[in-house]
């Protein structure tokens, strides 16, 4: 039978988090499918990946390096392996569902959420469901699942999904996802150099050349927390945005 969702879960590092993740999805009662893509993993996220592995998770490797939210997808042309938009559509063309979840190693299902799902999911149809992510101080709403992703493009410092939708569905508050990660805990991922720093191919030495042009003309780029969610990063980002550097593609 095929699955009904394919949970895309992009993990780096999230040993602390992925274990209650996983089984946390065990509320529903239809079959799905977990697509686990390591990224560069440095701690227990593979061991723990391979210890939960079962039927419903396909485990997989994303080997190349990432330029991160904010500055560095900025720099990086969409169609490169290291962009973030190139690295969601590898990890969406793994899924084998309709369904698209887009799910994090720090995302926990809730009981009201999974009863939802559970007893209405078969009435919709080209249909996006915004769903709240909430910890201890935000909530934040997405159009997580989906019947109708077609890409991922890239979308200034982030990536977007393009839909072919006719109808969003706002849930409830209650019928939501825990982030299991507050806005000021700083994860490694944030500070680490950037990898054009230490990779020499032409690609490499062009995004760093913009990135350096960035910093030069709009300052360093808060470090640390969440990027896309760190309020420090928005009035930064915004003169980026109003002034659209001309060295810079920030749509395709």
């Amino acid at each position: 039978m095929k699955p009904k969702i394919s949970f895309m879960m992009r993990i780096h590092n999230e040993e602390k988090t992925l274990k209650q993740s996983i089984e946390s999805l065990k509320q529903l009662s239809f079959q799905y499918e977990i697509i686990l893509v390591l990224h560069n993993c440095t701690d227990e996220s593979e061991n723990i990946a391979n210890f939960l592995k079962d039927e419903s998770i396909n485990l997989f490797k994303y080997e190349h390096q990432l330029s991160r939210a904010g500055y560095e997808n900025l720099c990086t042309n969409v169609d490169s392996v290291h962009s973030i938009p190139y690295y969601y559509n590898w990890c969406l063309n793994k899924c084998n569902s309709k369904w698209i979840f887009k799910w994090d190693g720090d995302f926990i299902m809730t009981s009201k959420l999974a009863e939802f799902l559970n007893c209405n999911l078969d009435q919709f149809s080209n249909t996006a469901f915004r769903i709240h992510a909430v910890n201890s101080t935000s909530s934040n709403a997405e159009l997580y699942l989906t019947d109708s992703l077609i890409e991922y493009s890239k979308y200034m410092f982030w990536e977007v999904p393009n839909f072919s939708l006719s109808n969003e569905v706002k849930l409830t508050s209650e019928q939501n996802i825990i982030h299991d990660s507050e806005i000021e805990n700083m994860k490694q991922y944030w500070v680490k150099q950037p990898w054009f720093y230490t990779d020499e191919s032409e690609e490499a030495k062009q995004i760093k050349n913009r990135y350096e042009m960035l910093v030069s003309e709009f300052g360093e780029e808060p470090k640390g927390l969440a990027r896309a969610s760190n309020p420090q990063c928005d009035e930064i980002l915004f003169k980026i945005a109003h002034n659209k550097p001309s060295y810079i593609d920030f749509f395709k």
